[in-house]
């Protein structure tokens, strides 16, 4: 069976920070540092896509009723109140959406 091609990253360390990442190794069972390197860095990525994966299903979440209401009113009532539209002419807060 045939491996999957692979691709090399070349890592420079300073001997003190080489000597802590191999103590790491080996306290934690792997047989070097590459293969500890390699299992954090792959740590890393599973991490990293959970975040994104959150984040995108986080953004995809209704926004609550109560909450979408209140804000139709702080717009509307900022349109009625020339003090707080702030240089906005009326259209422009039209279309304009808080964050």
């Amino acid at each position: 069976m045939k491996r999957p091609p692979r691709e090399r990253i070349n890592l420079s360390l300073s001997p003190d920070e080489s000597a802590a990442v191999r103590h790491l190794a080996e306290k934690g069972g792997f047989k070097n540092s590459c293969q500890f390197a390699k299992a954090l860095l792959l740590g890393v990525v599973v991490y990293a896509a959970r975040q994104e994966l959150a984040a995108e299903q986080r953004a995809r979440e209704p926004t609550p009723m109560p909450e979408e209401i209140a804000q139709m009113f702080a717009e509307l009532e900022s349109i009625d109140n020339p003090d707080r539209n702030a240089g906005y002419t009326i259209v422009e807060l039209k279309g304009r959406r808080k964050q």
